[in-house]
């Protein structure tokens, strides 16, 4: 997805909508339609100009767990994006017509959680979604707290008044674009929050485990599925492990080549009968997940010695 593609969108104001998002306990999610005036549409419209405008001159990168640059924009669209419930619950179904929100006590029992604000090309009967997550302190309701009284000065009577309305604070920031189902990210930590990304995580980590305690290379993968329960950051390095993909091919070569690193970064890898062994403890879990992950990298040039999960694998031309 490039960020041309909206560039080249023709959006009349008026043709502006603005969508809520609201979250109960079950994080179930609930989509409401929302009847704005023209201001909020003329703010909406200069939110998507600025975007535009910061975004045109910086790169596009794949999305990775473990990458957050803010010198570039994080494309998520694949063809199993559909493992996100958020494309099934809520990108699916932007297009269709939602319930009007018509106040606070319609949602009692929930929590708005983000914006959408609704962006039509009339010409090509198009749309996309910039979506931006609410904070808590941005919502301020009419409830009477003891002692304190909210008042709003009228600049048409110049008059100070006791004010009982709910607001919602609205800033020019977009966390991420969403067109045909796919996803341009702007700030990779609210669009990891409000899509939450921690059930996909799981699903995938879940899907590496199950290969790996299938892998007749490796013994003792279910210690590796018992300390990964419950723990994201294991998670993110099973999923890691699972696209790079070395566990696939762990024929003796690669077994003395794992040992080899292995032990000039002092980690002590157990290889027995031709099979990684992997013991029921939580360090030797995390070093087997580093090395299965290439987390052990040097540099061409300074010729230093790194260690990191993220990096872009480079096809030489």
């Amino acid at each position: 997805m490039n960020v041309n593609v909206f560039i080249e969108k023709k959006i009349n104001k008026e043709d502006i909508n603005l969508i809520l998002l609201a979250k109960d306990n079950e994080k179930k999610i609930s989509i409401f339609d929302v009847d704005i005036d023209s201001s909020l549409r003329e703010f909406f419209y200069s939110a998507l100009e600025r975007t535009i405008d910061k975004s045109k001159i910086l790169p596009i990168e794949k999305y990775d767990f473990d990458k957050n640059s803010d010198e570039s924009l994080l494309e998520f669209g694949s063809p199993d994006n559909d493992d996100l419930e958020f494309t099934n619950n809520v990108s699916k179904k932007l297009s269709m017509s939602h319930n009007k929100f018509i106040g606070f006590q319609q949602i009692e029992k929930m929590k708005l959680f983000a914006y959408c604000v609704k962006f039509f090309d009339r010409e090509k009967n198009d749309s996309f979604y910039a979506i931006t997550k609410i904070q808590p302190s941005k919502i301020t309701t009419d409830e009477k707290k003891k002692g304190v009284i909210r008042a709003l000065f009228s600049t048409e009577d110049i008059k100070l008044t006791e004010y009982k309305e709910t607001t919602i604070s609205f800033n020019q920031k977009i966390d991420f674009f969403v067109y045909e189902n796919e996803y341009l990210i702007f700030n990779k930590p609210m669009f990891e929050q409000i899509v939450d990304i921690s059930k996909l995580i799981e699903k995938k980590s879940n899907e590496t485990v199950e290969k790996l305690k299938n892998n007749n290379a490796i013994l003792g993968a279910e210690n590796i599925e018992k300390f990964s329960k419950g723990n994201t950051i294991l998670q993110k390095r099973l999923v890691k492990l699972h696209y790079i993909g070395i566990y696939n091919n762990l024929d003796s070569t690669q077994l003395k080549k794992i040992k080899s690193v292995g032990k000039a970064h002092k980690i002590d890898v157990k290889i027995e009968n031709n099979k990684l062994v992997i013991h029921d403890n939580i360090e030797e879990v995390e070093n087997i997940c580093k090395l299965l992950c290439d987390y052990f990298k040097i540099g061409e040039i300074s010729g230093n010695k790194y260690g990191t999960y993220s990096g872009d694998i480079l096809t030489a031309e």
